[in-house]
């Protein structure tokens, strides 16, 4: 029996391994600008150059498919209708084949 028992709060405990959350470059090309996390776990991404003038910048969602087909996006208007899919959209991930 110790002499001096410490509180809860002063115990060590084990810290817990943080879940891998990454994804990998090969699914999503090597142009992505940003990604967003659909409501069901998909992803949309939002590919481009990053340029400014270039207005080459498009979304597409990996669980649904829905994509923005119209050319001459700029970049924030791609990633505010990428962010906008991402929040009503409940698509899952599609199973690896």
């Amino acid at each position: 029996m110790p002499l001096l028992a410490l509180p809860p709060f002063l115990t060590r405990r084990k810290e817990a391994a943080m879940p891998e959350t990454t994804v990998e470059p090969d699914k999503t090309g090597p142009n992505v600008l940003m990604r967003f996390l659909t409501q069901g776990g998909a992803i949309v991404v939002v590919t481009g150059s990053g340029l400014y003038g270039l207005e080459d910048n498009h979304w597409k969602c990996l669980g649904c498919d829905d994509t923005d087909n119209v050319i001459g996006r700029y970049d924030w208007d791609a990633r505010d209708k990428a962010n906008d899919h991402a929040t009503h959209c409940r698509a899952m991930p599609k199973p690896e084949a």
